[in-house]
Parts: structure tokens; sequence; C-alpha cells
């Protein structure tokens, strides 16, 4: 998923000298430690609410850490020329909720800045039931084109990504109903990630460099994945 982001920011980026980033999300601090390759390692911030991440992150000597929400960021105005936003939105409780997120990344940017966003898509599996979740119109490429749009931002690129590991996950999808998966997963406390041999994790890795370099080098979208990747720009 990196390289998307490179394939991407390398395409859309505007060139600017000791550019000023940040990572709204930053969980444990590995897309940090990537984005310092786009200017110094001072000008890359971290913002996240969960206290143990940001332990994570000082462990790796991430030096600009801030906790705080992504619907209130503790920025001012203008202050940065790239924000990066990474399986977050998927998690806010409701559609306002979302749409105040873009909005505030939106208010911290530069005019011409670029928000990267990767949010879950609609092909892909449901997330834990809770009290309110984005309407699912948000994770498909024109729900969010409209969104975006409607915010007030410049649609540069909605793609979706991991296209074909989700077919496959689909193919899957016949041979057992999604009750009886959740219902296992329930009732024995399995873990919900595990890492795939090494061999098969290595061709996801090459299909996934695939999609990001085709992604890159043409800007067309992808027509299904399980991930959905966006890039807006703030109008200068």
């Amino acid at each position: 998923m990196r390289a998307y982001m490179d394939a991407l920011l390398w395409r859309f980026l505007p060139r600017r000298p000791s550019i000023r980033i940040l990572d709204a999300g930053c969980g444990t601090g590995m897309t940090m430690i990537h984005l310092q390759q786009y200017t110094s390692p001072d000008h890359v911030v971290g913002l996240e609410i969960a206290h143990p991440a940001l332990q994570f992150c000082r462990q790796r000597s991430i030096p600009l850490l801030v906790q705080g929400t992504v619907t209130d960021l503790p920025f001012p105005a203008e202050r940065f020329d790239l924000v990066v936003c990474t399986d977050v939105l998927q998690h806010l409780p409701d559609d306002a909720v979302a749409f105040q997120a873009l909005q505030e990344f939106q208010r911290v940017l530069r005019p011409g800045g670029i928000l990267f966003l990767r949010t879950r898509a609609a092909t892909a599996p449901e997330p834990a039931p809770g009290p309110h979740t984005p309407s699912p119109a948000w994770f498909t490429r024109r729900g969010m084109a409209h969104r975006l749009t409607a915010g007030g931002w410049q649609v540069r690129l909605v793609t979706y990504a991991n296209m074909v590991p989700a077919w496959l996950s689909q193919w899957h999808g016949r041979w057992r109903t999604a009750g009886r998966h959740h219902h296992a997963l329930v009732q024995t406390h399995r873990p919900l990630l595990r890492m795939p041999p090494p061999r098969i994790n290595r061709l996801l890795r090459w299909i996934l460099s695939i999609e990001a370099r085709y992604v890159g080098i043409t800007g067309r979208p992808l027509p299904y994945g399980h991930s959905l990747i966006c890039i807006a720009q703030r109008p200068s």
C-alpha cells in the first residue's frame, strides 16, 4: 500500500522544498517514517488519538507527535502541504463526523495542498457492528468523489485498490456465508488478521506493486478493490 502512496504522491504532489506533512491517524508511526523521504524528519507531524500507539512512535524516535482527533485538528489554518489519512475514516461514528474530518483536513492545508486518503471500500468486509457507522455510500468511488466535491475539494483521483485479492475474497465468500463466518469469529475468538505464508505474501505484494505502477503512470482508476484511495487538492 505504501507503493500506491508513492506512485500517486510522485504524480500529484507539488514539488516544494521542505514541505510540511501531517499523518492524521499515524498509528505506530511506520507511515511517518516512510513519509520522511519527501521532506526533512522535523517537517512530518503525527496525530493519533490512542496513547499506546504514540508510545510505539516514541520508541521509534519519531520527534513530532500530537494526541488528538481528526475532527478537531490542533493546528492553525494553512499549516501543511500534504495531509495523509489512512484507514481512519471508516472508524468515525457517522456521516457528519466523517465530513467534518474532511473539512478539518482542508482547513490545515495550504492552498494547492494535497490530501492522500485511504479507507475501506464498499466491497470490503463490513466493520464490527456499532451504534453508527458512515453510510456505505462513503466507500464507493462515486460516493467519495461526491462528498469531496461537496466539501470544496478538487478531486484529482479516486480509485479502488487491492483488486485481485478482492476478487479472490468474493469468490471464496460464495463457499461460506457471512453469517457463519461472523459466528465462527465470535465463538472461537480467532485473530482477525493473520500473516499469510511468505510465498503468498510476496505474490500479493508483487500484485499490489503492479496495480500501484499502473495507476500512478496512467492516472486511471481501478474498477474494484478492497480499498479506496483518493487524491484531492485544496483549491489554490
